[in-house]
């Protein structure tokens, strides 16, 4: 199974900080489905870590 939702990242870090997280980092990965012509890849996955601002 499968679940994918169709969030850009500019949406998921608005929505952090509007919760009141603070984002420690943010980095794409080039894993996925979905290659652009001559191989280059098309990020597909990220990994963010955010904190809840004392």
């Amino acid at each position: 199974m499968t679940v994918e939702f169709l969030h850009g990242v500019g949406d998921v870090v608005s929505a952090l900080a509007a919760a009141g997280l603070h984002l420690e980092f943010l980095h794409e990965h080039d894993r996925g489905h979905f290659r652009l012509a001559a191989g280059q890849p098309v990020p597909q996955v990220y990994t963010l870590r955010a904190a809840k601002v004392r």
